[in-house]
């Protein structure tokens, strides 16, 4: 079965945020995924994640172009996004151990601890790609 994608240009404006969140909870509920405990985790790391982008690749410019994708399969979800400002370099940053969390950000522990798959590829001219994945655990509801 194709997964329901959905792809969105936006510019790098926090208030963005909350709407494309809004955006993914009713895409979930159309893939037959109703709101519990899970899909509101996966919301809020959706948002850790792109206000994390907005604060460290373009340091709060919210005129910069962002692309985000949602990709919703029948067992699992992908969010792609995509920056083009200040590329970061994830292996300078590697531990996943709580006690590291002043130095990471307690953001982004989150959202790995809330996704099953969490992978930051930088690109040679500017900017990276942030793809999170999440396994969804239960039947889709018909």
């Amino acid at each position: 079965m194709d997964p329901i994608t959905c792809k969105h240009k936006i510019p790098s404006d926090k208030r963005y945020v909350e709407l494309l969140a809004n955006y993914l909870t009713n895409l979930l509920r159309l893939g037959g995924y109703h709101k519990d405990n899970q899909t509101t985790d996966i919301i809020f790391a959706f948002k850790l994640a792109l206000k994390r982008t907005i604060e460290f690749a373009y340091k709060n410019d919210d005129t910069s172009p962002l692309q985000v994708e949602f990709s919703v399969y029948p067992e699992k979800l992908e969010i792609t996004i995509r920056d083009y400002g200040k590329t970061y370099n994830p292996s300078t940053n590697s531990s996943s151990d709580l006690v590291d969390y002043k130095e990471r950000g307690l953001d982004l522990h989150v959202i790995e601890k809330t996704m099953d798959m969490v992978r930051y590829t930088p690109h040679h001219q500017k900017g990276g790609t942030l793809k999170l994945v999440k396994v969804l655990k239960y039947s889709k509801n018909s």
